[in-house]
């Protein structure tokens, strides 16, 4: 959403506070989406804004809310060409602290759509995580 974005924003910036706004208004829309048409990408997208709502928040990486919504992410299955879940699954586990996860995503979408190289969150992610 606009929100995310807005929010992924903010954070890079290390404007903190205002990106947790941004993310909550995230999923706000992703919840209201949900309702009215229930799509897959939407219920991943809901899970990584809650993993950046709850790491904005401060809360560890053992609480039972960080470790419900790591059980929802590892749920989700993703293909080659599904970059969008690629992308938002891989900001996911790169909060989450997890570089094998972000580090085969990557593979994977730069496989399939070498365009993928050149997002600026993907050469963000590279330069904090090395994959």
């Amino acid at each position: 959403t606009q929100w995310s974005n807005y929010g992924d924003a903010l954070l890079f910036d290390g404007r903190r506070e205002k990106a947790l706004e941004a993310y909550n208004s995230a999923l706000d829309t992703v919840d209201r989406k949900l309702v009215v048409e229930g799509k897959p990408i939407d219920e991943v997208a809901r899970a990584v804004y809650e993993t950046f709502v709850l790491y904005l928040r401060g809360v560890p990486p053992d609480d039972d809310a960080f470790l419900r919504v790591r059980q929802t992410l590892e749920s989700f299955e993703w293909h080659n060409d599904d970059i969008e879940r690629i992308a938002l699954l891989s900001r996911a586990w790169y909060v989450l602290d997890d570089p094998s996860r972000v580090k085969a995503l990557h593979e994977s979408a730069d496989n399939a759509c070498p365009g993928y190289l050149q997002l600026p969150d993907r050469r963000l992610l590279v330069s904090h995580t090395g994959s």
